[in-house]
């Protein structure tokens, strides 16, 4: 009986860990690889090529990004408030509490450029306003106060609750045993999603969700560079920022030996306390007044301006606002949107649709307008105070240092300022976890049970997003970073359209004919 009890153990070990698709793994290796190589091959040549890029699909393209933010909103809410809302993802219990599984949700996606976003982002609409307000106004200062809780809101998450959708059905329903998106894309594809159209589609993601991560790593790699040099006067410049991004690969390989449950579930809830301790001193400690009031003044803009907002193109003055910032930052949420939704979906299971929509898509916003509220109003308030001018030190030293000025007037500014690297450090690591689990699970053959990615092919690629961030680094400046989201971004618009379409081709075959009793009771369909 011991013998197989023990011989039991080892199976469970050793199909703990998913096989591998080597032709797929291959493939988007080879492609991301030949795109590194030919960028260092020569740098400024390249720039001028991402420069074009840039132009090119901003204004080719601006229309279908605006279209796809808006419609996925409609497309959701119908979901959510129709019977199929509440269909079950499975009938186990979930595997984690509702506080742990909002925060894996939350720091898995966000990354620690939203604290930097949350700080600086509405001097750039303040110095050059949307909608046609005048620069440097009490109205260009209310709308820039406002535009951040419109590009940080229900919409973003909306791409992220669009992916969710028929990745969970097709994992926990469904019952298949893969991450693919190919696989989300079965009810319209047929056959054809297991052929060179599937393998493209997965290529697409890898592709795309490189993209996305190395802009975040590009990012905001320097911004700790720039805390770490305040604090100990360590010299910025590439070589540090090598050091910080082999630090996040080494924890998380730390995280991925652990597993999803004792590694990725620590760390993203250690973040999350922290992030909520640091946003409430300063919303204590700052202007809480000016917050509060200055906070609901631009909730009540978004809301009545929301429609404008989502759909302005600006034919007229073509002022560049909408494809320069809207454009961009909905090809960056969509870069993340397959492995986060992905990864909403895997950690779903035991929800109904209803709530994994309300977690990611309500709760995301929320989550992120907490910190847009608190961070951006306490520094415009110091800049309408003359306290910290932090538009004018953004035009001459750049949006990092204009962090360190921010953070050196708040009070107990060095312990802050401890917390604040710590916090955007984590926020990057379980960016990177999550990021590299999805990717592994993409180009897994299969994953039955709990089994996750081979560790081997998450730490490769979570190597490869090291070596695309610092790429994208050595090419320098927003619009580099800028245009690697928007290409990565702009094959997977399609493959959106036909993963939600699928979506319902299945929820119409398997629940049309159910009656709303029966899927409350947790009716599930029996799968193919």
């Amino acid at each position: 009986m011991q013998e197989q009890i023990m011989e039991g153990k080892m199976i469970q070990e050793q199909i703990s860990e998913g096989k591998t698709d080597l032709k797929l793994f291959w493939t988007s290796f080879g492609v991301i690889f030949l795109i590194i190589a030919v960028c260092l091959m020569n740098i400024e040549k390249a720039k001028e090529i991402f420069n074009y890029l840039f132009s090119f699909v901003t204004g080719q393209f601006s229309v279908a990004f605006l279209w796809s933010g808006f419609a996925s909103l409609i497309v959701l809410a119908w979901v959510a408030f129709s019977k199929y809302g509440s269909i079950k993802l499975g009938n186990e219990k979930p595997d984690f509490s509702t506080v742990s599984w909002f925060g894996m949700i939350f720091t898995a996606s966000i990354a620690c450029n939203t604290i930097l976003w949350g700080v600086i982002e509405w001097s750039f609409y303040y110095t050059s306003p949307p909608l046609g307000f005048t620069a440097k106004t009490s109205a260009a200062a209310e709308i820039a106060s406002a535009y951040p809780l419109f590009h940080n809101g229900f919409t973003p998450w909306g791409f992220y609750g669009l992916v969710a959708l028929p990745m969970a059905y097709c994992i926990w329903v469904k019952k298949r045993p893969v991450l693919k998106l190919s696989d989300a894309c079965e009810g319209v594809l047929g056959n054809h999603s297991k052929g060179w159209i599937g393998t493209a589609i997965d290529v697409f993601f890898v592709f795309a969700a490189v993209a996305g991560i190395g802009t975040s790593l590009g990012m905001g790699t320097p911004m700790i560079s720039t805390c770490l040099n305040k604090l100990f006067g360590v010299p910025t410049g590439f070589g540090l920022d090598i050091t910080i991004v082999v630090v996040w690969t080494l924890l998380f390989v730390t995280t991925v030996w652990l597993g999803l449950e004792k590694g990725l579930k620590k760390l993203s809830d250690i973040n999350l306390y922290l992030a909520i301790g640091l946003i409430f001193f300063i919303f204590l400690a700052g202007p809480t007044l000016f917050i509060l009031t200055n906070a609901t003044n631009s909730f009540s803009l978004l809301i009545t301006n929301f429609v404008k907002m989502s759909l302005w193109t600006d034919p007229i003055d073509k002022s560049g606002f909408p494809e320069s910032w809207t454009v961009f930052f909905w090809a960056w949420w969509i870069t993340y949107a397959p492995f986060t939704g992905m990864f909403i979906a895997k950690i779903s299971k035991g929800r109904t649709i209803r709530e994994m929509i309300a977690c990611s898509v309500v709760g995301g916003a929320l989550g992120c307008w907490v910190i847009f509220m608190i961070l951006g109003n306490t520094s415009l308030y110091y800049e309408l105070n003359g306290t910290v001018i932090l538009s004018e030190i953004i035009q001459e030293k750049g949006m990092y240092l204009a962090l360190i000025a921010f953070l050196d007037v708040l009070p107990l500014s060095k312990i802050v300022l401890i917390v604040w690297t710590i916090v955007g450090f984590l926020f990057m690591a379980t960016t990177l976890s999550a990021s590299a689990y999805s990717i592994g699970a993409a180009t897994s053959k299969e994953l039955i049970g709990n089994q996750e990615p081979a560790r081997w092919n998450r730490t490769f690629w979570a190597v490869i997003l090291a070596a695309v961030a610092l790429t994208l680094i050595l090419l320098g400046g927003l619009k580099v970073l800028q245009t690697a989201s928007l290409v990565g971004a702009l094959p997977l618009l399609i493959i959106l359209i036909i993963a939600t379409l699928s979506f319902f081709k299945w929820v119409n075959r398997d629940y049309s004919e159910i009656s709303s009793e029966s899927i409350k009771a947790g009716y599930l369909p029996s799968a193919e």
